[in-house]
């Protein structure tokens, strides 16, 4: 849902996923196409996906370089070890750990706090 959040701003978003799992990234093209019949923006989503949206790499160092490449305005960390992880993440705006992060709402609080 982060992903489609993010694609429907505007059709030159580029939300992506990046994974080390066929799978995984199967199962999320599944669920994004499901959600996305339901939604008001979904042209918008549509053509920001089209951008790419997935990366399957090799290995999560594969991945934090692709992070570190990219330098997200939102990075999310889904792993099951993110203290090894984080201190390698260098080029992000705001990084949300763990599965209950919703990124969506960092968008609001650091309006929130930067506005307050």
């Amino acid at each position: 849902m982060d992903i489609l959040a993010q694609a429907e701003h505007d059709p030159n978003a580029r939300a992506m996923l990046v994974t080390t799992s066929m799978e995984l990234a199967n199962s999320v093209v599944d669920e994004m196409n499901n959600h996305m019949r339901n939604l008001s923006a979904s042209d918008t989503i549509k053509l920001s996906l089209a951008n790419g949206t997935i990366v399957l790499v090799q290995s999560i160092m594969d991945a934090v370089n692709v992070a570190n490449r990219k330098a997200p305005e939102h990075l999310e960390l889904q792993v099951r070890n993110p203290n090894g992880i984080v201190n390698l993440l260098s080029n992000y705006g705001s990084l949300f750990v763990g599965k209950y992060v919703a990124e969506v709402l960092g968008d609001y609080c650091g309006y929130l706090f930067h506005h307050s």
